[in-house]
Formats: C-alpha cells, sequence, structure tokens
C-alpha cells in the first residue's frame, strides 16, 4: 500500500484532487492512501511516511525545501491536472515518480 501526500495552500483545492485521485485508484485496483493537507500542517511530513509528496500550483515555490527534507520523491503537481481536477493524470504522476 502506498502513501500519496498532497500539500495545498488551504488544503481545500487539494482534497478535491485526492477524493479524484482515489476514485482513478479504486478504478484501477491500485493499493494507495491519498491525503491532502495544509502546508500549515506540514511541520513533520517526515512523520506521515510517505512514498510521494506532491505540491499543489500554489505551493510550487517550496519544491527545493520538501525535496532537502524528505526521503522520498517531491514534485510539484501539473497546473493542467491540477485546474481540471484530473485525478487520474496526477495519480499517474505520482506512480511514475515511485517507480510503479
Amino acid at each position: 500500500m502506498k502513501n500519496i501526500v498532497l500539500f495545498c495552500v488551504n488544503g481545500m483545492s487539494s482534497g478535491l484532487v485526492v477524493e479524484s485521485m482515489q476514485r482513478a485508484a479504486d478504478r484501477e485496483g491500485y493499493e494507495c492512501t491519498v491525503i491532502s493537507y495544509a502546508l500549515g500542517n506540514s511541520g513533520d511530513v517526515a512523520k506521515l511516511d510517505p512514498d510521494v509528496v506532491l505540491l499543489s500550483p500554489q505551493a510550487r515555490y517550496l519544491l527545493p525545501q520538501f525535496q532537502a527534507q524528505m526521503p522520498c520523491p517531491v514534485a510539484n503537481i501539473d497546473m493542467m491536472a491540477f485546474g481540471r481536477m484530473d485525478g487520474a493524470k496526477v495519480l499517474a504522476q505520482a506512480k511514475e515518480l515511485m517507480g510503479d
């Protein structure tokens, strides 16, 4: 079971992406947990034990900071996929980063 963590400024729009990603994963039979957090709750991300961390377009400026503190892949979510709430595309991006 993979643990996918998304960060957004307030955690609201990423929550919609998380729902779409989870539906896509369920359709594929891909076992994962997808969770979103607001940046204010990012203090101890490592305790979440993520397999991949994705940042919303609003948080993309924090990519170097997250990459420095995480032992897993960290990337910015594709802006078009995020804006369209395309969970299947964001899930595919996460899977690619994890080597799945």
